[in-house]
């Protein structure tokens, strides 16, 4: 589907800026969707 690159630096970005926003997982799955979704 992703190439696993692009997986692994969107996934590192999240933690690296975001992680803190997300009190669970649930919430950064849902970031991580509508990040491909806006990339798409």
């Amino acid at each position: 589907m992703i190439p696993e690159p692009a997986v692994t630096s969107l996934e590192r970005t999240l933690r690296r800026h975001t992680w803190h926003q997300y009190d669970n997982v649930t919430g950064c799955i849902a970031s991580l969707m509508r990040s491909c979704n806006r990339s798409n």
